[in-house]
């Protein structure tokens, strides 16, 4: 199976997201569903089921180890860069992984570090994709969009847990679902997220 470690965005913030992704709609983007919003911690791609077993293992330790946290969701990006955009994204506010203060880039690390006796190591890049850019047809209102919300603030989210999860392609795209969901600074599984 298809298989990301992520955390989910916060319901509360969902509408300010989307309102955000419709000032996209229209310049040749491929907007992520509401209910697929979500900040990826660490993409593993086709897993067989034994190995998923051993991902559980790993995750339950990592999440059983890292206290739950708030985070500010702010300020929006690109990738690759602004001359050729792929992806756009928002980002979180406090981006700094040598200060060890609890945020997603920091539990990003940690995921991608007990993960690499598995699967190879990634630089660390906490977002949350907006939208997919199909062409570079627009890409100068994507930047406008950009200079517009470099500085957004779109709240304060608690991350109480991380998922494994699953990404199922159909003819509509792609459906996530969650294979298992670890709460963070607990010994069990599907508690409170």
């Amino acid at each position: 199976m298809r298989c990301f470690v992520a955390v989910d965005l916060a319901p509360e913030l969902r509408k300010k997201v989307e309102a955000l992704q419709k000032e996209l709609a229209g310049l040749n983007t491929k907007l992520v569903e509401p209910e697929n919003l979500h900040f990826t911690l660490k993409f593993l791609g086709e897993v067989d089921e034994d190995i998923v077993n051993k991902i559980r293992y790993i995750l339950k330790d990592v999440a059983g180890s890292h206290m739950q946290f708030f985070t500010e969701i702010a300020g929006v990006g690109v990738f690759p860069n602004d001359k050729f955009i792929r992806v756009v994204w928002l980002g979180e506010g406090q981006k700094d992984i040598s200060d060890n203060k609890p945020s997603l880039i920091n539990l990003q690390s940690i995921v991608n570090e007990a993960l690499s006796g598995l699967f190879n190591k990634e630089k660390s890049s906490s977002h949350l994709t907006l939208a997919r850019v199909r062409s570079q047809t627009y890409r100068e209102e994507i930047i406008k969009f950009l200079n517009r919300h470099k500085s957004i603030n779109a709240g304060t989210m608690k991350v109480n847990c991380i998922k494994l999860k699953k990404s199922v392609v159909t003819s509509k795209g792609p459906v996530y679902e969650d294979v298992d969901v670890f709460e963070l600074g607990h010994d069990n599984r599907r508690k409170a997220c």
